[in-house]
C-alpha cells in the first residue's frame, strides 16, 4: 500500500529552543513551515533548562557600558574549553548570539534587571555577558509562543504534535523530508520539503546512546528532557551521517536521583 504524503517549503523536526524560533523566522520570510514534535507540548528542553544565556556585544551591554565583542566571547569560548570544541560551531554560536538577545528583547523577554553579568556557575567570562531571567527556561518558552502562535492562526506555520519523525526521506542523496508517526491512528506519512532542519536535540536522556559514544566515561545520570532521546541523531545515521567530537562532553551540576526510572536525576524544580 503506497503511503501518503504532503509537502511543505520546511519541515522542521522538533518544536523546542531551537525548532521554535527556526519556524517562526522561516515563516516569517514567507516559507510555508511544517512542525512536527514527538511530545505533546511545546517546549522541549526549555521546561527543563535554566535559561542561561550569553552574548557579546547586545544592546543590553551597551546601555550599561559594558566593552565586550564577538571575539572576545569566542576566545573565552575556546579557553574554557580547553581548546577541544568545535571551532566552527563556536563561532557561528558567538556570532549569533548577540542577535538572538536583542531579538528576545524585541519580543519583551523579562531579562533579570541586573543582567548582563558574570554568574559563579562556572569559569568567568572575561566580561559580564550572562542573561537569565526569574522563570528560567520557560519565560523563553513564553515569550516565543506570542509570535509563534500568531503565525500557526495565520496558517504559515502548521504544527503536528504527538507526531514524531521516524525516518528522513531521502533522493539521489539530498534529504527530502521525513516519514512522520501520527501517535493516535499509528498511521505513517511522509511530509516532502524544499528543506529539512533537524532540531531534535540531543541524546542526553538516552543512557544507552551516552554509553555507545561515549565508552569511557561513567554511566549517564541526568535532568534532560525525556524526549532527548537522539531521534535526529539516529535518522541521521542511517543515511551515512558521521558523528564526531562526542568524548568531548561538559558535565552539570549534581542532583538527587529520581525514582523510578533509569538514569534520571530530579531537575530544579
Amino acid at each position: 500500500m503506497t503511503r501518503s504524503a504532503t509537502t511543505t517549503d520546511i519541515l522542521v523536526i522538533g518544536a523546542g529552543t531551537a525548532g521554535m524560533p527556526c519556524a517562526i523566522e522561516a515563516a516569517r520570510a514567507g516559507a510555508a513551515v511544517t512542525v512536527v514534535e514527538k511530545s505533546e507540548r511545546l517546549g522541549g528542553t526549555l521546561h527543563y533548562s535554566g535559561g542561561q544565556m550569553s552574548a557579546a556585544g547586545t544592546r543590553r551591554q551597551q546601555r550599561k557600558g559594558i566593552d565586550d565583542a564577538v571575539e572576545q566571547h569566542f576566545a573565552d569560548i575556546l579557553k574554557m574549553g580547553g581548546e577541544r570544541v568545535d571551532r566552527d560551531l563556536a563561532r557561528l554560536a558567538a556570532n549569533l548570539a548577540p542577535q538572538t538577545v536583542d531579538w528576545l528583547e524585541d519580543l519583551g523577554f523579562p531579562f533579570d534587571p541586573d543582567c548582563p553579568t558574570l554568574i559563579p556557575d562556572h569559569e568567568h567570562y572575561s566580561a559580564p555577558r550572562t542573561y537569565w531571567s526569574p522563570n528560567r527556561g520557560l519565560d523563553i518558552l513564553t515569550t516565543i509562543t506570542a509570535p509563534w502562535q500568531q503565525l500557526v492562526d495565520a496558517g504559515r506555520i502548521t504544527v503536528r504534535l504527538l507526531t514524531p519523525a521516524v525516518a528522513l526521506c531521502s533522493q539521489d542523496g539530498r534529504v527530502t523530508g521525513a516519514t512522520v508517526e501520527h501517535a493516535e491512528t499509528g498511521t505513517r506519512q511522509d511530509v516532502l520539503a524544499r528543506a529539512t532542519v533537524l532540531t531534535t536535540g540531543g541524546f542526553a536522556a538516552s543512557p544507552e546512546m551516552f554509553a555507545r559514544f561515549t565508552p569511557a566515561a561513567p554511566p549517564l545520570a541526568s535532568y534532560a528532557a525525556e524526549t532527548s532521546t537522539g531521534d535526529g541523531v539516529r535518522m541521521a545515521l542511517r543515511l551515512g551521517a558521521q558523528v564526531r567530537n562526542t568524548d568531548a562532553y561538559m558535565t552539570g551540576l549534581g542532583g538527587f536521583k529520581a525514582e523510578p526510572g533509569p538514569g534520571r536525576l530530579r531537575d530544579w524544580r
